[in-house]
This record gives structure tokens, sequence and C-alpha cells, in this order.
């Protein structure tokens, strides 16, 4: 339950710190007093709305805090799946919310900075906050479904539906993500890089071997010159009468027989002998060589259809004769990749048809859960609607089956509440019924059979009162004092039936203060609220007659029915 609300510059609110007890808590107040205020404030700090105009003017934010007390084991496990640890069941819980000048705002969960998104969710477990325009909820599809089963008692089957539509849709989105990056035509892709591969790895291409044909191809075109020069050097150096090496090897043997007389010419000798080696050794070099020629015609013609293949296919690959074996390379590590990305595209696409599978089981189930308790339902909120003084009024249900083309949260049933007002009138959508005090009171009767003692810890109700008095009133007040028995209630009201039944009693006041009004709330003690429920009575002009009635209705509302 709440047990603390601190409000500061929001509105027309300063400051405020309000304590609550467990039960009921009534505000009363002058119509136009600031009542609603302090329900749009418990609203925005449980994870509301926020908007730069609840800052209240002269000031750059707004900071709304809340603790509650008390806190059962469902909620201490929703703060663990929620990623908030080290809270037991009992303990305090204290939430901070603040709101700028320019909008944006921040949220804590004990002393935790969170999201607000995480902010709603628990907020959303904490406090029912039902407002003057809570009916406008019941036209959601969503709230329809959830209130009915709510009441059937299958939360645990919707939110494993729930839950499952999430994995379905982030399945479905890693799947499109997939298919994005990889192409629409990823199977085509495939393909040509098959062909392209298989035609390269059919030409056996060599890492070295485009240079070593261009080499074997500027030897083989020159074979006959290179023959010749070869053949012509070797005559030189050994054949005829003059040849080279003969003449060399004369002049050296010369030159031995006058070594003894002419010393000096020793250098010059031992110089011509290392020419007679050298010049040896190049005649066999060049001997070796010209066995080795090959001068058959057909090796060059295999060489130039062999550079034929390789320019060709380095035109149609679009890269240099040079980069073309590494091309074969990057293809193969391309298809490799595409073939690698097809297969997790194959698994995604398998993960999201289970899940899809699943999520329309658990749809099936859903929708014969509530088709098996939605006359139940209906025929109770009638019955509630008839101590509500609508006594002509029936409520029904039309519940339908639909084939969805993509995974609702909901499931696959189309849902939506239908209202009749008067004996003999055809039900109506709510959207389609005018009376807002009506409205508000089926939309009570809703809530009360939807969640009947198994609600949130708190019940917040804004005016739900509006257009009902006399002893539709008595009832409401009585109905409200019963739910107080099982959870915190805090009414906001206008009507003495209802205020008598509470157990704490705050009354606010508008004031103005600086040339701005200014709202300030007090809490009522036994005397105090005599007078303000004889001013609910009677108005400002009450006498001893209003006073006496008012002590009537606290003494009548200590009395406190059940709920059935």
């Amino acid at each position: 339950m709440i047990r603390e609300l601190e409000i500061r510059n929001f509105a027309i609110i300063d400051s405020l710190q309000l304590e609550f007890g467990p039960g009921m808590t009534v505000l009363t107040g002058e119509t136009g007093a600031g009542k609603s205020i302090l329900v749009d404030a418990l609203g925005l700090v449980l994870g509301g709305r926020s908007d730069s105009s609840f800052v209240a003017g002269g000031h750059k934010q707004t900071e709304l805090s809340v603790v509650f007390e008390q806190l059962s084991d469902e909620l201490v496990a929703l703060l663990v799946e929620l990623g908030i640890d080290g809270q037991q069941a009992g303990e305090q819980l204290l939430i901070r919310r603040t709101v700028q000048i320019g909008g944006r705002s921040s949220a804590w969960i004990n002393g935790s900075r969170v999201p607000v998104r995480t902010l709603s969710t628990l907020g959303s477990a904490l406090a029912d906050i039902h407002g003057q325009h809570s009916h406008q909820a019941l036209l959601r599809r969503d709230v329809q479904c959830r209130l009915l089963d709510e009441f059937s008692g299958h939360g645990a089957l919707r939110d494993t539906l729930h839950q499952c539509y999430i994995d379905c849709r982030q399945a479905e989105t890693a799947l499109a993500a997939s298919l994005q990056q990889q192409g629409q035509d990823n199977q085509g892709q495939i393909a040509l890089l098959h062909y392209q591969l298989e035609e390269l790895q059919a030409r056996q291409l060599g890492e070295h071997e485009y240079q070593q044909l261009l080499t074997d191809h500027r030897r083989l075109r020159n074979a006959q010159r290179v023959a010749d020069t070869i053949q012509a050097a070797l005559a030189a150096l050994e054949s005829g009468d003059n040849a080279l090496l003969d003449r060399l090897r004369e002049i050296h043997n010369n030159l031995s027989g006058i070594l003894d007389f002419v010393p000096q010419l020793q250098p010059v000798h031992s110089l011509l002998e290392e020419v007679l080696v050298q010049g040896t050794e190049a005649r066999d070099d060049l001997r070796t060589l010209w066995q080795q020629l090959d001068l058959e015609p057909q090796q060059l013609v295999d060489v130039e259809q062999r550079l034929g293949i390789w320019h060709e296919l380095a035109r149609k690959h679009q890269v240099p004769e040079t980069e073309l074996y590494a091309r074969q390379g990057q293809l193969a590590a391309r298809l490799a990749q595409l073939e690698q990305n097809s297969e997790q595209q194959g698994a995604l696409q398998e993960h999201y048809q289970a899940r899809l599978q699943e999520w329309r089981t658990l749809a099936e189930q859903m929708h014969e859960a509530r088709r098996a308790c939605v006359g139940d339902f209906a025929s109770q909120v009638t019955r509630w609607m008839h101590q509500l003084g609508m006594p002509e009024g029936r409520f029904e249900v039309r519940l339908a089956r639909q084939e969805a083309a993509t995974p609702a949260p909901w499931g696959l049933d189309s849902l939506e509440f239908l209202l009749a007002t008067n004996r003999g009138q055809e039900p109506l959508p709510l959207h389609k019924v005018a009376s807002g005090g009506e409205l508000s009171r089926t939309s009570l009767a809703i809530q009360i059979v939807a969640r009947g003692t198994r609600g949130m810890p708190v019940l917040v109700c804004d005016e739900v009162d509006v257009g009902i008095g006399g002893d539709t009133a008595v009832i409401v007040g009585q109905l409200l004092a019963g739910l107080a028995q099982y959870r915190q209630v805090l009414c906001v009201s206008h009507l003495p039936q209802i205020a008598s039944r509470a157990g704490w009693h705050y009354r606010v006041r508008k004031q103005q203060r600086s040339r701005r009004p200014l709202v300030t709330i007090e809490m009522l003690d036994e005397t105090d609220r005599v007078e303000e429920i004889a001013r609910m009575i009677s108005g400002h002009e009450h006498g001893d007659t209003g006073r006496a009635h008012a002590r009537a209705m606290l003494q009548q509302g200590s009395t406190v029915p059940g709920v059935s």
C-alpha cells in the first residue's frame, strides 16, 4: 500500500507531503479545488506520460516521490524481473520521478535510475488508477481482453501468450534484418558465384603462372634469334682459324717462354690465364644452353593459347590478369559466407515459424478460455450495473475469432464490450453510449467483476461517482468500503455517501497566494469531518441539522459490508 506521497512544484502545488493508511482514504473539496491534480501526480510518479506543463510556474522541474510498504511476493518477483534486486517481501519501496521544464523526465526506484518504461511496468502492477475517463481505455481491445482474462483467472496463460508474442516479434525482426542484409536475390548470387568459381577452378590457374607464361612467350618468340646468336658465339670461341680461345692460348704460351727474361710480364701472363679459364667456362655454358634450346613451334602455340585464357577470364571478371588468381580466392570466400548466411537464415526462418506456431497454439487456448467465461462475465457486470443505479442496463461481450496475418499480444480474438441502458434497447458499443455517468458506472462494474478482491494493492478512484446520487451513491460507497477490506482504496469524491465510508479523510482547498492559486490539503479529525460532510450535504450554509445528518452518516459508515 501507499505510505507516503510527496509532491514538489507540480502544477499548482508548491509542496505537499501526505501520509496514507490502510483501508479507504477519501479526498474531498469544492469543485475546482484541485482534487484530481493529486491523482494526476500519483499517475505521473507511477510511470504516466510526462509533460512540461506539469512543472509549476517559476520552477525548473517538478519532483514526485511515493513510498509503498508491505510489498507482496509477486511484486518482489516483478522487481527481480525488471532487474531490481535486493528487495524483500514486506519491505518498503521508494519511487521518485522528476520532469524538467523542457519535458525531459527521469525516474528512480530505490535510488537506482531506471527507464520510464520500467517504472510504468511496475506502476501498473502497484496501483489501478480509475479516473473520470477510465471508460475510454475500455475501448481498446488489449484492455478488454486483459479484463476478461483477469476475471477468468487465466492471467498466467495470458502472460505466456504475451511473452510468446514478444519472442515471435523478436524472431521476425531478426529474420527481417537477415533478409535485408543479404538481399532478396540471395540464391541468385550464390548460383552466380558457383558458376564463376567453377569456371575459374576448371582452368586450374596457378598463382605465379601468368608471369611465367609472359616470360616463356618472350623467349619462344625470339627462339631462332637466340639459337643463331649462341651458335655464332660458340663458333667465334672455338672454331676456325681465328678461334678466340685458340688465339688467347697461343699468346699465353708465347709469353710463358719469355717470362724468365722479362719477369715484369708475370701479371699480364696471369690475367691471360684467368681469361682462358673464364672463356672456357663461357663456352661450356653456351654449349649447354644450345643443347637445351627447344625450337618446337607447337610450344609457342600452347603458351599463346594459355595466355588467351588468362586474358579472356580477366576481361569477364573485369580485373587485371595479375589479380585473376586472387579473384578466385575472393569468390570462394564470398560464396562460403553467403552459404553460411543462407544456413543461418534458414535457422532463423525455422525459429520464427516455431514461435509463430507456438503463439497460434496459445492463442487458440486463450480463445477457448475466453469463450467459456464470456457469458458469466457479462451477467455479473450486468448485476453490478443494476446495483449501481442502472436497473434496466444490460452488458454484453461480443467475442469472435479472427485469422491474424501477424501475431497480436492479445491473441486471435476480436472483442467488443456492448451496453444497453434501457429495456428493449439493442446493446451498442461503449463508444456510442453518450452518458458519461452511465459509462463511468459501467466501467466501475467491469473493474469490480474483473478484479474483485484479487486486484492490485492500490485502487485509485477519481470521481467515478459522477452522475449518481441517492441510493446509488450509498451502494457505491458501500462497494468501495468493502473493497478497502482487501486493498488500499484512495477515492476523490463529491458525495457525502461515499466520503462517510472512508477511514481517512483529506480536504483539498485552492487558495490565492502571490498572484497564483495554490493547492493545500489537510487531514481532518472527527470534528472537521462532520463539518466537511455537512457542507457536502447542505452547502456552506449548513446548521445543526446538517451536522446531525453528517454524524449519522459517519456512524453508519463505520459498518463496512463485504463485497460479493
